[in-house]
């Protein structure tokens, strides 16, 4: 294993040994094999290595069982752990001298290179691959750079063959480990080769090794919540059950296909359940890592944006945007916990902490003291980065060309229909991902609806420049789900007032854009803006003469002439057609 992790780190030679070998028709596949081995050597004795088979921590985070997982990480830990200072030797074994006596051996130290091995393979792709590549948009360097890259085409066409070859045995692997008890140093170590293999596969245009490596990512940014698993919540309390006889695992259905709630209209069990969930560090800096790999390859997602969305708006809400439960005071993890201002991360709990490698006999109470305020400091800077990254990452929409942004905002429009029930159709969404089974929790406002009005305005030179023909197409992409959102008889009205503020700001945004870059007001976008207006009003008419709710359509009718009073009062005078509409 120690000659193997010498090859492995070696990626010219381990390219060549793929083209030697497994590129030739005739002979063995040695590259393919090795991953496999090292894939089966890692799962001879997981218990060895703290390896749990779930693949992903369980939600059962009540008080107990975060104390009872501390304790056992602060005591005899060693014992099942994989480690950089307990599974490794000083002097290597192909390096030990024919005379002196045989060194002892630990007994994780073989699983310990195989971790190696497989980490090298992956970051040696990564060094072949991305250099050629820009973050971000990923489109090829100029000329000029490429003329200084010493990778060929042909390079690339054998790091795509290897890519291709290496992902199953790589993602199998990987994932186990990163269920493993792995100290800090080989955790992170880990997840930025997993990191580098995610945007080799995304930069070479494999779309499903990609999106494999991405959903299990998704899957390991958040913990398990059956709750929201089941795709089903239940908004009718339980008789006879009281919060401390019901836990994170009750699943309550209601009949129909009800998929979203607020989480004000749900049980207070199921609140007080929801608020005792906390992020551990491995969580955290998956999400972290997810962000990441999202920024990079944000130019060529297309349909795999609503697989990130998707996670990322369940992030938002167990992070910073979680009531707290009625008849309680957060809990722990909840938001009376954890919050984030401006920017700011703070936390005031302890959370189950990124499993660390702990020498020596059961920490003293000044130990665990000790650790517990080191991880409180570590969490809060975990979330600063989080919301950073979160931030950035919107921001950073209005450098997508206009193909990857109608991806981009085709994926919000999906989710925020899964939480309305609005009809909403994107041949390119729907044929290559599936239905999501998690039901959806917001907290009175739409975590999508929140990112169109914000990505619009944030990016009104793009909506607004009717010489180009994607401008259309992304202005009536986002203004008609926007409008059929509000004027939908489900939606619920906290949503539907969302949806009311978010048309308006657009509009009026839209119009103080176009009279301060263009001094003047083309029919085009005269005709856009207050065709939209008249959407928002005479739907409402034909929704109300079929005798739905009259009082909630109204607000939209209200807003909609308010909206156009507005822009009459501040430019009318600009006005020159629309005045039959």
């Amino acid at each position: 294993m120690e000659i193997f992790r010498g090859v492995c780190s070696d990626a010219a030679l381990t390219c060549s040994i793929y083209n030697w070998y497994d590129r030739q028709n005739s002979a063995t596949n040695v590259f393919r094999d090795m991953i496999t081995g090292f894939g089966r050597l890692a799962t001879e004795k997981p218990q060895s290595i703290g390896a749990h088979q779930g693949g992903r921590d369980s939600s059962e985070y009540s008080s107990g069982n975060n104390h009872a997982s501390h304790s056992h990480q602060n005591g005899n830990f060693t014992l099942d752990s994989l480690s950089t200072t307990t599974s490794t030797m000083r002097i290597q074994c192909i390096d030990q001298l024919d005379k002196a006596d045989p060194p002892t051996i630990p007994d994780t130290y073989i699983f310990y290179l195989a971790l190696l091995c497989l980490n090298s393979i992956a970051d040696g792709l990564a060094g072949f691959a991305l250099p050629r590549f820009s973050p971000g948009a990923i489109k090829p360097k100029t000329e000029q750079e490429k003329e200084k890259e010493q990778v060929t085409e042909n390079d690339l066409s054998l790091v795509t063959d290897m890519a291709n070859v290496a992902w199953p045995g790589l993602l199998a692997a990987m994932s186990f480990y990163l269920t493993a008890n792995l100290d800090e140093d080989l955790f992170q170590s880990t997840m930025r080769s997993y990191q580098n293999f995610t945007n080799v596969c995304g930069v070479l245009n494999l779309v499903t090794p990609r999106d494999a490596f991405l959903t299990n990512l998704c899957r390991n940014s958040v913990p398990n919540i059956p709750l929201l698993s089941s795709g089903y919540v239940s908004t009718t309390p339980l008789i006879n059950k009281t919060p401390s006889t019901t836990n994170i695992n009750t699943t309550l259905s209601l009949p129909g296909t009800t998929t979203a709630v607020s989480f004000t209209d749900l049980p207070v069990h199921q609140q007080q359940a929801l608020a005792s969930i906390t992020l551990n560090d491995k969580n955290l800096y998956s999400l972290r890592v997810l962000l990441n790999i999202t920024m990079f390859l944000s130019g060529m997602l297309g349909s795999s944006w609503y697989l990130v969305l998707e996670t990322l708006q369940l992030a938002d809400f167990l992070l910073f945007n979680r009531p707290v439960p009625k008849g309680g005071t957060g809990g722990a993890g909840g938001a009376g916990a954890t919050s984030v201002t401006s920017g700011n991360a703070s936390t005031s709990v302890s959370s189950v902490n990124l499993r660390r490698t702990l020498t020596g006999s059961p920490a003293s109470s000044n130990t665990v003291n000790q650790l517990s305020s080191d991880n409180q400091l570590m969490d809060a800077d975990h979330l600063t980065i989080i919301s950073a990254s979160f931030h950035r990452l919107f921001e950073n929409s209005k450098y997508l060309d206009d193909e990857s942004f109608i991806a981009f905002a085709s994926a919000l429009c999906r989710m925020s229909s899964e939480v309305t029930g609005t009809p909403f159709s994107d041949t390119e969404l729907t044929s290559t991902s599936s239905k999501s089974s998690r039901a959806k929790i917001f907290n009175g406002r739409s975590f999508a609806v929140d990112k169109l009005e914000y990505i619009s305005s944030l990016d009104m030179g793009r909506l607004m420049n009717t010489k180009k023909d994607s401008s259309s197409k992304i202005w009536e992409l986002i203004i008609r789900h926007l409008v059929a959102t509000a004027n939908y008889p489900s939606t619920p009205a906290s949503i539907r007032t969302q949806c009311c503020d978010a048309i308006s700001d657009i509009i009026l945004t839209a119009m103080n854009y176009v009279l301060s870059e263009y001094k003047q007001v083309d029919e085009e976008t005269q005709t856009r803006l207050l065709v939209a207006l008249n959407q928002c009003i005479t739907s409402s008419n034909i929704n109300e003469e079929s005798n739905k709710d009259s009082k909630a359509f109204s607000e939209v009718q209200k807003m909609g002439l308010e909206t156009l009073n507005n822009l009459l009062q501040t430019s009318g005078h600009s006005f020159t057609c629309g005045w039959g509409l």
